[in-house]
């Protein structure tokens, strides 16, 4: 069970706030999976609806227990859309066995 409503934290362990919101690893899952990739021009429709219901999955519930494979789209995702503490932070909580 991943539990999307969780917070990201700062380096110093403060929540990482962004328009004067709280960053979640849902909102940024979400975000990930709905972001343009510049290598991703040509995915087909059927992939694209897939990561929309993904994302809408993650935003509206706060806990989810996914197949590995969305795990790995996710993981995959958030790695190409955020800078290093985004990606540690969302990783540790989607994969906590491997962090």
């Amino acid at each position: 069970m991943i539990d999307f409503s969780t917070k990201l934290l700062d380096v110093d362990g403060t929540p990482i706030v962004e328009n004067g919101v709280d960053a979640t690893l849902g909102r940024a899952a979400a975000n990930a999976l709905l972001a343009p990739f510049a290598d991703e021009q040509n995915l087909p429709g059927e992939e694209k609806v897939k990561r929309f219901e993904l994302a809408m999955r993650v935003c509206s519930a706060k806990e989810l227990t996914l197949p590995v494979e969305e795990v790995a789209l996710i993981k995959k995702l958030v790695a190409k859309a955020f800078p290093v503490l985004i990606v540690g932070r969302c990783w540790a909580i989607l994969d906590p066995s491997n962090g």
